[in-house]
């Protein structure tokens, strides 16, 4: 059992849970608003980092607390959204009982949480773009510093999924940019994919009859996740949709170029939407 937690509490806590679930090595609990050092803001939510770094382990499960409830919490850091659409993620509020971090535990070891697969994917899109930057920002460095520099750079250059020769993966990392990627070309994506600018949102409006349209695509039981697409700067699209109350998942057309998408939404025409982003649409609905 791993608590990531600053408090007083927390090993009274280990204790409890310790007697009541036993000995376990893949629970994690992860306060997000954890500070690594005295010097560390306590509005920076480091904790949301290392319960993403946790999480990558499928054979983990992490409770994320919060002492702010999920909306607060991610509307402060909207890039680490899509962390709750993982299968092997959950939150909890605090301040919390002790049943409820049991009763979830058992949850997402049963399985019986479904990863919401578009959000996931989407946010680890995200999430290789960020570790990507860092990695063009660090390389400076390591070329100039020592063997071990070098070393470790590489290893975490791997870790993100560049492989070749030390040489590949630096002139890799270098040259990598989303927008030229095609980061998914050859794959079929399930879902419900529908344009940002001119089909969701009109004049800074949602528009409702595609609202419509999704919500009748989706099905009784909301069998169909939904991603928003655009060619514009995600983080700007991601703003736009928290002001307008939407919460969907957003990704790149680019880095879905040459993938075929189960369901498409936008304003273009089909063959219109095929020439200009190299998208196979499976269905395709026009937007009025």
């Amino acid at each position: 059992m791993q608590i990531v937690f600053n408090s007083p509490l927390k090993e009274a806590l280990q204790r409890a849970l310790t007697i009541l679930i036993g000995t376990v090595d893949n629970l994690c609990l992860v306060c997000a608003e954890y500070k690594e050092t005295e010097s560390s803001q306590y509005t920076s939510f480091e904790g949301l980092q290392i319960a993403k770094n946790l999480a990558d382990d499928q054979d983990k499960f992490v409770i994320l607390m919060s002492f702010l409830d999920e909306e607060k919490l991610f509307s402060s850091r909207p890039d680490m959204a899509g962390l709750l659409s993982l299968k092997n993620v959950a939150f909890l509020s605090l301040p919390l009982q002790l049943n409820e971090i049991i009763e979830t535990y058992r949850i997402l070891e049963k399985g019986e949480k479904k990863e919401n697969k578009l959000a996931a994917l989407a946010f680890k899109s995200k999430m290789l773009d960020r570790t990507v930057s860092i990695l063009c920002h660090d390389l400076y460095h390591a070329e100039r510093g020592g063997d071990e520099d070098m070393k470790q750079w590489l290893e975490r250059a791997k870790q993100a999924g560049f492989t070749g020769t030390p040489e590949e993966i630096r002139e890799n990392v270098r040259i990598w940019k989303r927008t030229t990627a095609g980061r998914f070309e050859g794959e079929q994506i399930e879902g419900i994919f529908v344009d940002f600018q001119g089909t969701l949102v009109v004049n800074g409006q949602l528009n409702e009859k595609v609202l419509s349209l999704i919500e009748k695509l989706k099905g009784v039981k909301n069998e169909k996740s939904v991603c928003v697409i655009s060619d514009s700067d995600l983080s700007d699209v991601s703003k736009e949709l928290i002001r307008l109350g939407i919460s969907y998942p957003v990704m790149s057309k680019f880095e879905l170029k040459g993938a075929a998408l189960e369901i498409v939404i936008d304003d273009l025409s089909q063959v219109e939407f095929h020439k200009e982003y190299g998208i196979v649409p499976m269905s395709f609905f026009h937007a009025e």
